[in-house]
């Protein structure tokens, strides 16, 4: 069932035995199950994870019920505005409306709406006032602050506020690049990047081939390695892996603030509490508490940098 295309209607999902849906996905692209979409990675990932996923692609903006085609997911909504930000995608450098949109069939426009995400998060919040809901995508992600929209001319505040999303997810996720940073910042020498087995396709980081896991031990012997874990997951597979490669090498996890140039260390704090407890108010105050999670601070357990 996996290499056949994720469901988009009731019927689909029926077809393969499911009550319901775990994870609903919405974008402003057409259905296209290839990695040069976006909703085709995530949902194949979350698919894989042991997931049920079903896609609503492109939906009537203009009538709520295109949000309810598959009915309430168990999980929660994913919400993009597509591979490209949707204004411009509508709209040339000097605000001429384009003529045709590039992910859409036929090249038709008008299929996705100004300011997609924003308009999606709304359209599900209309319909499920306490469905959780996810933003991604180029357009979330230039959006995630206060910004100013060169399209109205005006500052707008923070595409998770005015999307009525409960989470905003960016970036790509550059651990390694910051941690590798405060080594250099240190003068601290590494010798290779790897990543699990699985994983390893032949690509470079920083001018070093991405070694696997195995090689990594063949080179050194296990007992030689120092590792520092440059992402976090909650997945218990990945959890699991972490813990056996932590049962072979001495194995640290780096506390790399998104923020700032520097590992999270007990200085760190000190010097940006104000801001750091400010931001941890507005997560309290606009997450809505089925997601906020406990924060603790103090010194840092991983990394020594005294």
């Amino acid at each position: 069932m996996k290499t056949s295309f994720l469901p988009i209607t009731a019927k689909e999902v029926q077809e393969r035995g499911w009550q319901e849906v775990d994870i609903v996905i919405i974008s402003g692209d057409a259905y296209v199950d290839h990695p040069s979409f976006g909703h085709a990675i995530i949902s194949r990932v979350l698919e894989n994870a042991g997931y049920s996923v079903g896609i609503i692609s492109q939906p009537d903006w203009k009538n709520p019920k295109s949000i309810d085609t598959l009915g309430r997911p168990r999980l929660g909504f994913l919400v993009s505005g597509g591979n490209m930000d949707s204004m411009v995608n509508h709209y040339s450098v000097t605000k001429h409306r384009r003529k045709t949109d590039a992910f859409t069939p036929g090249g038709e426009m008008g299929k996705r709406p100004d300011y997609a995400t924003t308009v999606y998060g709304n359209l599900i919040r209309q319909t499920y006032k306490d469905a959780p809901i996810i933003i991604g995508g180029i357009e979330a992600s230039l959006r995630r602050l206060s910004h100013y929209d060169y399209w109205s001319e005006t500052m707008k505040r923070s595409i998770l506020l005015d999307s009525q999303a409960d989470i905003l997810m960016y970036g790509m996720g550059n651990g390694a690049d910051k941690i590798i940073a405060v080594l250099e910042s240190y003068g601290i020498k590494y010798d290779d990047v790897f990543a699990s087995d699985g994983f390893v396709r032949g690509h470079f980081f920083h001018g070093k081939r991405v070694l696997s896991y195995s090689e990594v031990k063949e080179k050194y012997g296990a007992e030689n390695i120092i590792i520092l874990l440059s992402f976090g997951s909650s997945l218990p597979s990945v959890l699991s892996l972490i813990k056996a490669v932590n049962a072979e090498c001495e194995l640290y996890a780096p506390d790399v603030p998104v923020c700032g140039e520097s590992l999270f260390t007990l200085k760190f704090f000190e010097e940006n509490q104000e801001k750091i407890l400010n931001e941890l108010n507005f997560c309290n105050e606009k997450i809505p508490t089925r997601f906020r999670a406990k924060f603790s601070c103090g010194r840092n357990k991983y990394f020594a940098t005294d």
